[in-house]
């Protein structure tokens, strides 16, 4: 427990989040029925240098997806091998190297046997969503590097304020490129999102400042260019623009986040959560989590039922998560457990 403890000191909240739940409460778990150590400085040394094997990557994986009940998918064997592995480099780097292991890296290459061996046990786990949602640290890097940056031209200011819509709004992209330059008032920060035209049906809504304030000055480069459309966004040629470069500029701010925060092979082999349907879902998730009623959200983002099916999943592995955490922790705290 006190390297768990190290190693969680040296991560970020969003990372700690992510290895140290996983270590602490299944994989030390896991060491502690089937491994037999002394619970001392020694001890604990030889087990993480020497006694650890590439089998025991394999059981822990499978005991952390019969333990628990949250994992449904192989996305979460893939999240064991990937804590697991950060947690092998991370005593690596203080002189406590487990060579059998770290000639294994990265334990994602065990991820298809470890699936392959639960299935043949019976236990069957649903494939990776397609465009999973940003994390939390993911969507601080955007926002810094749209912040950044200097809005000189019209296109670039255009796709910075509709990706922080998209983060913001969650609008199917569509929709977002069906707004007009009449839905944005200028004066109260507010956007009009038609959701039945036919009817006349619309929400309103107030944007926040520094956005807003970006929106006006894209606005501003936009008029310069006197194009005869009503959209609020449009392509050089001034017409609809197609979801190509939006996906480009994302694809450029991926490759800074990988640069800036050091990361390594197993990222770049997941899924890539920098895609527009990455930034609605994320969206769409901080909406569930404030209690925004599901037929509201599907009618204002224009998103179809099977993308907010996959961010109330997320929500609900959340809270179960932290129902758990919460849980143990209240119990370590009673005085019944020294004792004991």
């Amino acid at each position: 427990m006190e390297y768990c403890n190290a190693f969680g000191a040296s991560l970020t909240t969003a990372t700690y989040n992510q290895y140290i739940p996983i270590i602490r409460e299944y994989f030390i778990p896991y060491l502690n029925k089937n491994k037999k150590f002394k619970n001392t400085p020694e001890d604990i040394i030889r087990l993480l240098k020497y006694d650890i094997t590439r089998q025991d990557l394999i059981d822990g994986a499978k005991y952390y997806v019969m333990e628990n009940r949250n994992v449904t998918s192989q996305k979460g064997v893939n999240n064991f091998l990937i804590s697991i592995s950060k947690f092998v480099e991370f005593l690596s780097n203080k002189g406590i190297e487990n060579i059998a292991l770290t000639r294994l890296l990265p334990f994602k290459n065990l991820a298809q046997l470890i699936i392959d061996e639960l299935e043949s046990e019976g236990k069957y786990l649903d494939p990776p969503e397609e465009d999973p949602p940003i994390n939390d640290d993911e969507f601080i890097f955007i926002v810094e590097y749209l912040n950044a940056m200097e809005l000189k031209s019209f296109i670039t200011a255009e796709y910075c304020v509709m990706v922080k819509i998209l983060l913001f709004l969650g609008l199917k992209y569509s929709r977002l490129t069906s707004l007009k330059l009449t839905d944005f008032d200028a004066d109260n920060n507010t956007l009009k999102v038609m959701y039945d035209e036919k009817n006349d049906r619309h929400y309103t809504v107030h944007l926040p400042n520094k956005l807003s304030k970006q929106l006006k000055h894209y606005i501003n480069l936009r008029n310069e260019k006197r194009f005869n459309s009503q959209l609020l966004f449009v392509n050089r040629k001034g017409n609809v623009p197609d979801n190509g470069f939006l996906n480009y500029f994302l694809n450029k701010i991926r490759k800074s986040y990988i640069e800036n925060r050091l990361l390594d092979e197993e990222y770049l082999n997941d899924k890539n959560h920098f895609t527009p349907t990455g930034l609605i879902k994320y969206a769409i998730i901080q909406m569930i989590r404030r209690g925004i009623n599901q037929s509201v959200i599907i009618d204002f983002t224009g998103n179809q039922e099977d993308i907010y099916r996959n961010c109330q999943n997320e929500v609900n592995e959340e809270k179960l998560e932290s129902r758990n955490r919460y849980l143990d922790s209240k119990l370590r705290g009673i005085d019944s457990f020294d004792v004991l």
